[in-house]
């Protein structure tokens, strides 16, 4: 498996009129505390209602991507960038 932690990954959730999130790799509420996500993952399970990205080596790219998709409030999950959340 890659070696894909302390890295970070955008998910975007189609069915919201504007739901996009940064998550740690190694979030629980991104892969439910595994990492399952390997980046053949990211490619091959686009599902009809999400979308996953990455991986990014910082969080600012991880950002910087994710301000390029059009009509996506972005956000910081306030599980595992709660301290840079209040920063954002």
């Amino acid at each position: 498996m890659e070696n894909n932690k302390n890295k970070f990954i955008f998910y975007e959730y189609l069915r919201s009129e504007n739901k996009a999130v940064v998550h740690k790799s190694n979030c629980g509420h991104a892969n439910e505390g595994h990492e399952r996500h390997t980046n053949q993952w990211l490619i091959n399970n686009h599902a009809q209602n999400d979308r996953w990205f990455g991986y990014f080596n910082t969080q600012e790219e991880a950002i910087a991507f994710a301000s390029l998709i059009p009509n996506r409030q972005l956000k910081l999950c306030s599980h595992c960038l709660s301290a840079e959340k209040q920063i954002l």
